[in-house]
């Protein structure tokens, strides 16, 4: 099948994953550096955190798979989660493990532990 201009296609054995933090791991689907925001996989390893930190911008994350812990609060599969501008994760974790799609900004204000 010849290529359309205009449409993007990610197979599932296509792209990598790379760690950004122990246990977590992302596939960037999409960097769109005119708007600041990236769309991606991440997936987090059972037993694995995400550091504290707040928002520059509007986040999204949808569950694909298994189950992780937003801004206090336990989401499973198909659940969705907004953080708006401002807000904070203090507690973003997994205890079994988790794949989910994200949309955020390219940047997030880490807070200290």
């Amino acid at each position: 099948m010849r290529e359309q201009p205009g449409l993007v296609f990610i197979r599932a054995n296509e792209g990598s994953w790379i760690e950004a933090e122990p246990g977590i791991f992302a596939k960037i689907l999409n960097m769109d550096a005119e708007r600041g925001r990236i769309t991606a996989l991440v997936r987090l390893a059972p037993g694995s955190r995400y550091a504290a930190h707040r928002h520059l911008g509007t986040e999204e994350v949808l569950v694909l798979e298994g189950s992780c812990y937003c801004g206090g609060r336990l989401l499973r599969k198909g659940d969705y989660h907004r953080a708006e501008v401002g807000s904070v994760h203090v507690d973003m974790r997994s205890d079994e493990g988790s794949l989910m799609l994200i949309s955020a900004p390219l940047q997030s204000d880490m807070l200290p532990t």
